[in-house]
């Protein structure tokens, strides 16, 4: 840090001209890329205004989405995702999206904006509430603005959050997606109580893994570590195999998995078997772990405030 007092004005006014052009040529990114989905979304509405009814309407935005494809480079599902965002954008924050077009926010302030508001249904409260967190977006970076913008709406919102919450549990889900050599990824998208709730749940049992049960005698077998007894059914073991360095049922082996690795073995290990049986003590300590959720309630709440 000291070589920046040193520098010269010459270098300095270099460094201005860096951050001039670096901006200039952000601003001019947000203007191209709101432009580009005022485009996909005229494709899409040009595609809904010549298609006769609902079922010809899914086939007509299909088929402009293939065009755009093959002309772009891009597979068609791509294209139909970019063109429904965008009319998201477009339609239903008109005020976000001319905000990025002039260069005042980025695409990424865009996204949080529209991903914080899209339960607003009222089009008055959408431009009222829009309009408040792009003055904080030109300010401040996505992030920030993240939870400020979830803050602002929830002021718009006149609906309930147990109605919106028991509306958007019907969105459930779970999904897979394949990835390069050999691997893939599991999601789940639920209630956010028991995502969190099971994700503690894996977490504490990955650390009973590594961390002694200080009430376990020493040299008992009953302690998690390097060391600790592990039973295995064979269908286990021939998972385990996948990556036997690294989850070893040899107590012999020490476990160098991370606290990440152990809570995604875990994870498969209760899903595949039910319990976590490749993992688990002879009593089943890890199985018996439950998992904890806090849940925080604003004092405004608590003393009967609106």
């Amino acid at each position: 840090m000291r070589a920046l007092w040193d520098v010269s004005a010459e270098q300095v006014a270099t460094l201005d001209q860096l951050v001039d052009l670096a901006q200039g040529l952000e601003r001019s990114l947000s203007t191209l890329q709101a432009a580009r989905d005022g485009v996909l979304a005229l494709a899409s509405r040009w595609a809904l205004s010549v298609a006769g009814d609902a079922d010809e309407a899914d086939v007509s935005v299909r088929a402009v989405a293939a065009e755009l494809g093959a002309a772009l480079r891009v597979t068609d599902r791509t294209v139909q995702r970019r063109m429904a965002e965008a009319s998201e954008r477009v339609e239903r924050f008109p005020l976000v999206w001319q905000a990025q077009g002039a260069g005042r926010i980025t695409a990424g302030h865009a996204r949080v904006i529209v991903d914080a508001g899209a339960h607003l249904d009222d089009p008055a409260a959408r431009d009222a509430y829009s309009a408040r967190v792009v003055e904080v977006a030109e300010r401040e970076s996505p992030n920030r603005v993240r939870g400020v913008a979830a803050r602002i709406a929830e002021q718009y919102q006149p609906r309930p959050l147990e109605d919106r919450h028991r509306d958007a549990r019907e969105k459930r889900s779970a999904w897979v997606k394949d990835a390069p050599d050999g691997m893939a990824e599991f999601g789940v998208f639920g209630p956010a109580a028991l995502i969190h709730g099971a994700f503690d749940r894996l977490t504490t049992m990955a650390k009973a893994l590594t961390d002694p049960d200080p009430a376990a005698p020493a040299g008992s077998g009953e302690a998690f570590g390097p060391a600790a007894t592990r039973t295995t059914t064979d269908a286990d073991a021939d998972l385990a195999n996948a990556d036997a360095a690294s989850a070893s049922m040899d107590p012999a082996v020490p476990d160098t998995r991370t606290l990440s690795q152990k809570r995604a073995d875990l994870a498969l290990d209760v899903l595949l078997t039910g319990a976590p049986v490749g993992h688990d003590t002879p009593d089943g300590r890890l199985a018996g772990i439950v998992a904890q959720v806090s849940v925080t309630i604003p004092v405004t709440t608590l003393m009967g405030a609106g």
